[in-house]
């Protein structure tokens, strides 16, 4: 009795229609701003893969560069002795590789998210259909 035409129960076609909705506001979304299309976020993959790249090779010579120009710096300058500049060298270096890493982050957070993926549409016109029913 709960049945249309095609033998489909019709709860399960409701959320079948809220599926489907849900596909073309995300559709709609990627229409009306190019960068959320299927085609930038291929290229936002190899993209990412260039900044961790880029972010890497920086902290792989830049604590070397100001390690060891600390240490020229301090020894040039300070009159202090081994351990004390190896110390604050080791600091700077530390502290480079901190800055770097909140680079990063802010980089990574300052990126504009893609369209929703189908796994996360159903799991949210599931969330909604939970909802209708309570």
């Amino acid at each position: 009795m709960g049945k249309n035409k095609l033998n489909v129960p019709k709860k399960q076609q409701h959320e079948n229609e809220e599926h489907d909705n849900l596909s073309l506001e995300a559709k709609a979304l990627a229409e009306q701003d190019p960068t959320l299309s299927e085609d930038s976020d291929n290229n936002g993959g190899a993209n990412a893969f260039l900044w961790l790249f880029a972010f890497s090779v920086l902290m792989f010579t830049f604590p070397f560069i100001t390690f060891y120009g600390v240490r020229s710096w301090l020894q040039e300058s300070f009159d202090f002795d081994t351990f004390q500049t190896n110390c604050f060298s080791v600091l700077a270096s530390v502290l480079v590789v901190n800055f770097i890493l909140c680079l990063y982050v802010f980089k990574a957070f300052s990126e504009k998210t893609g369209p929703i993926s189908s796994s996360s549409t159903s799991t949210s016109a599931a969330s909604v259909d939970n909802k209708k029913s309570n």
